[in-house]
């Protein structure tokens, strides 16, 4: 990679890029797909992730992004998007559609996500190694006292026994199969993806698996049932994952770790910087509902974050919307509505007030800032949505690590 500019083959999504620029250099497979379209004479990228192609990767960074410029910063901002998305691929429900594109197109699914997981656990914790135990005399000094008791004559002295010879457990490391599948693997990995996390070790020799392929997974699914060792059990599955995806790699491959709705990431980050779980005091709306007849039908208003300081509510509204327009392209009548409308139906409740904010990914050197706000000309009671620009970036990392940190303090300082 020692010639391939980085930098040249990142975008942020739906930002447009000349079509002429790129049209060579980007698969028409994508466009089948849909993961991004010609729009006029632009390029429009409709996802968030990386997609490898040809042996080139794309990367296509969140809304509200700047592309750093310095390869090294570059590396960990994409490294930081691969944690978001392994942790997001993790922990929600997905449909199809997205679980395909957060593993791989066609045979290959998982064959991207398992690599970039294999090569940061092997930074963590290296190769897997599997321990033996074997029974001796005096061989360390890990007594097994049942053992001796049973197998061992005692010596009688003063009418006590004593032992002049102890049977020890010893253990030692051997290398099992599944030691050099893993060896193989990470191989693999580093020689495809290694310079991206900076690694500078050589991986120009081809290695092969140690085994046939059936052989391996069969091994690997052995030891996952045996388990009960968290990493050991996500090692295995995404060995299994990799050896399912190597055997049909070429440079001609497509994969893809891209997801089409950020904006459900980006809910989940602001609902971790800014939510509450533990207070109880947070109201509930009350439902909208239908009546015909003598039945009645029941909807919810469901705010995406609502906090209480001291006696004030505050209901937050996480939206990922490009703001380098502001304050045009911004969150239109449907959004402002459905705001105004959670604040009017609890405001009788509500005696020290309720404020409406939205949040927006974006770039700010304090990690929160003051955007603007929206309101209704002439209609004064129905209040402000005042509108908050947190920094994408911060707030990833503060999401990869499961911590709130200050933003939420930040916030408030503005009330």
């Amino acid at each position: 990679m020692s010639n391939y500019n980085l930098y040249e083959h990142c975008f942020i999504e739906l930002k447009k890029y000349s079509f002429d620029t790129y049209k060579e250099n980007i698969p028409n497979d994508l466009f089948v797909r849909g993961l991004c379209i010609k729009e006029e004479n632009n390029l429009v990228f409709k996802c968030t992730g990386l997609i490898v192609s040809h042996n080139k990767i794309f990367v296509i960074f969140p809304k509200g992004s700047v592309i750093p410029t310095e390869e090294t910063v570059l590396k960990e901002h994409i490294r930081l998007l691969i944690d978001v998305l392994s942790k997001y691929s993790l922990s929600s429900t997905l449909d199809p559609i997205e679980t395909s594109l957060l593993g791989g197109i066609g045979e290959n699914k998982s064959f991207m996500a398992a690599a970039f997981w294999l090569i940061k656990d092997y930074f963590e914790h290296g190769i897997v190694h599997f321990q033996n135990q074997e029974y001796g005399l005096n061989q360390s000094t890990n007594i097994n006292w049942a053992r001796t008791i049973n197998t061992i004559s005692p010596v009688i002295s003063n009418h006590q026994p004593i032992y002049l010879d102890l049977v020890t457990k010893k253990h030692f490391k051997y290398d099992h199969l599944i030691t050099k599948i893993h060896q193989y693997a990470v191989e693999h990995c580093l020689k495809l993806y290694g310079w991206l996390f900076d690694y500078d070790g050589e991986q120009d020799k081809e290695t092969e698996l140690p085994c046939d392929e059936d052989t391996a997974l069969h091994y690997l699914e052995l030891e996952a049932h045996r388990t009960f060792h968290e990493r050991k059990s996500n090692l295995f599955q995404n060995l299994r994952e990799f050896i399912l995806g190597s055997h049909t790699f070429s440079k001609e491959s497509i994969f893809t770790f891209v997801t089409p709705y950020f904006h459900t990431v980006w809910e989940k980050i602001c609902h971790l910087l800014f939510s509450d779980l533990n207070d109880k005091s947070i109201p509930k709306l009350p439902p909208p509902y239908w009546s015909v007849g003598h039945k009645v039908a029941k909807t919810e208003q469901i705010p995406d974050i609502m906090f209480r300081k001291e006696k004030k509510l505050f209901i937050l509204d996480a939206k990922y919307y490009r703001v380098d327009y502001a304050p045009f392209k911004l969150p239109g009548w449907g959004d402002l509505v459905k705001q105004f409308f959670y604040r009017h139906t609890l405001l009788e409740n509500e005696n020290e007030g309720i404020e409406n904010i939205f949040i927006f990914p974006g770039q700010s050197h304090q990690g929160l800032e003051y955007l603007g706000f929206a309101a209704v000309e002439g209609i004064a009671n129905l209040g402000q949505i005042r509108g908050f620009i947190v920094d994408v970036v911060e707030g990833m990392k503060y999401y990869v690590n499961n911590q709130k940190g200050e933003f939420r303090d930040k916030l408030l300082m503005f009330y």
